[in-house]
């Protein structure tokens, strides 16, 4: 009878291959940040910081400010207000859309008149990407000529706009 015998070697990492492998795993996680990282300094740039946000709805005194949140993994938001119409006349249907707002939030829309006094607020609901629509009329019976529109989401992000209102004589 033969009995053979099989001798198992198990080799052990070279130094050299830990740290081969070890940079290797730095580097992927390194690209994605560096490029964000770039990403958020072109953002900044040129003034894009005067319309950017941080998360909570405040802004930033200057670019290198606006650099530096993004550098530290802040997120930056810019939200928009758009009206489908401007001016527009009363009962007349207008759209209000917002984009750049916290993704699957709640925004609610303020109305204030010249003279400061509010209508009634609305909401609406971002979706994935943090864009929303609200569609409704203005039924007013002393015509303010103009309002000021403010959406404004649950975190503080926010943007706003003057919409025209048209009199009738």
């Amino acid at each position: 009878m033969v009995i053979e015998e099989v001798l198992v070697v198990r080799k052990r990492p070279s130094v050299i291959g830990v740290i081969v492998a070890v940079a290797a795993a730095l580097l992927l996680v390194a690209a994605p940040v560096a490029a964000r990282n770039e990403a958020t300094a072109h953002s900044c740039q040129h003034g894009g910081y005067l319309t950017l946000q941080r998360a909570d709805g405040s802004t930033f005194a200057s670019q290198s400010d606006c650099v530096s949140y993004g550098a530290s993994g802040g997120m930056l938001y810019a939200p928009s207000l758009a009206t489908s119409l401007n001016p527009v006349e009363r009962l007349q249907v207008v759209t209000y859309t917002v984009q750049g707002f916290h993704a699957s939030s709640t925004v609610t829309l303020t109305f204030v008149t010249q003279g400061g006094n509010s209508l009634n607020p609305q909401t609406l609901s971002t979706d994935a990407t943090g864009t929303g629509t609200w569609t409704g009329y203005y039924d007013f019976v002393a015509c303010p000529n103009a309002i000021t529109v403010t959406a404004t989401d649950a975190s503080g992000v926010m943007a706003s706009l003057i919409q025209t209102l048209l009199c009738a004589p």
